[in-house]
């Protein structure tokens, strides 16, 4: 069955390269996001955290609405996968780490936004 992850941040290793891969980025907003949490957890899908920091895991917690616990763990998306992505849209200095405070005010400047992921087709 399809997984939804919860991550902080995206990147191409996620994926079986080389494979062909349609798939949907989307920016979702927190009732939105709320919405895809639960849809997924009435439907049995398994919910994985794969959020590497506490701070950001605090923001996820509070804007999905559950509870999402820092889980530094690899992902390989497969097709049917969904994500909710914690994504920045700013290079931070090599080794900074944000408190919650810099998260929020990140968001609040469009630096930092909530993407929803949608694995259509992923072919090996």
């Amino acid at each position: 069955m399809p997984k939804l992850y919860i991550l902080s941040g995206f990147s191409l290793n996620m994926l079986p390269i080389p494979c062909h891969v349609h798939m949907t980025i989307t920016e979702s907003f927190p009732d939105a996001a709320r919405a895809i949490v639960e849809s997924a957890r009435r439907r049995g899908r398994e919910i994985i955290s794969a959020v590497g920091h506490e701070s950001t895991a605090k923001m996820l917690t509070e804007l999905l609405g559950v509870e999402v616990k820092a889980n530094r763990i690899m992902v390989k998306l497969e097709e049917g996968d969904t994500a909710l992505i914690f994504q920045l849209f700013t290079r931070l200095p090599e080794g900074r780490v944000l408190n919650y405070g810099e998260l929020a005010d990140l968001m609040n400047r469009g630096l930092a936004k909530l993407l929803y992921l949608d694995v259509e087709t992923l072919v090996k």
